[in-house]
């Protein structure tokens, strides 16, 4: 995990994806699952905005880390949030377009693989859709996650052995998306 959670709209300051359209331009649809997950730990939190000027961003914690190879002793996690092969990604989607997130944006270490528990926070007061963006394709996971729900997307797994470069994750609610990157070759 590389940042605590951040809340705005528009694309991420990191975001490295292009050309993109709303979630609305699908017609796959994904279920959503409810069942209750903790959200991942907090370590800074950071904001997002994006205005006419442009995007920008501020932190509360000016030291970001930006995830490492070091694992815990079990072996079975690392400083970059995976657990068990499994990333909890936290949202609350608000009325007013915005999302906080957690975590803010996604680095692993070079060949880890994972697959992501999107949740819903019960403080979530709209429904969203989660998308993956990249320079090639997109593909729609989430069609309406509701709040206080949860999925596991367990039918793809990201980053590992195969792929060692970058994406987004795209949340919509009602305009202006959010993007959160992921480095696989962190």
């Amino acid at each position: 995990m590389t940042a605590g959670p951040t809340t705005g709209t528009g694309a991420s300051a990191e975001s490295s994806s292009a050309g993109t359209s709303s979630a609305g331009d699908s017609e796959d649809s994904a279920g959503s699952a409810a069942s209750s997950t903790s959200e991942a730990d907090t370590s800074s939190s950071s904001e997002s905005t994006s205005g006419p000027g442009g995007t920008s961003s501020t932190g509360t914690d000016g030291d970001s880390s930006t995830g490492s190879d070091e694992a815990s002793s079990t072996g079975d996690s690392d400083s970059s949030g995976v657990e068990d092969g499994v990333l909890d990604i936290g949202i609350i989607a608000h009325n007013d377009c915005t999302f906080t997130v957690e975590p803010a944006s996604i680095t692993v270490p070079e060949g880890t693989a994972f697959t992501v528990n999107w949740v819903s926070s019960p403080a979530s007061e709209v429904e969203f859709d989660i998308a993956k963006i990249d320079a090639f394709n997109q593909v729609p996971i989430v069609i309406g996650m509701e709040p206080a729900s949860a999925y596991h997307d367990d039918i793809r797994e990201w980053c590992g052995d195969l792929f060692t470069g970058t994406f987004d994750f795209r949340l919509t609610s009602c305009h202006d998306p959010l993007y959160i990157p992921v480095d696989c070759g962190g």
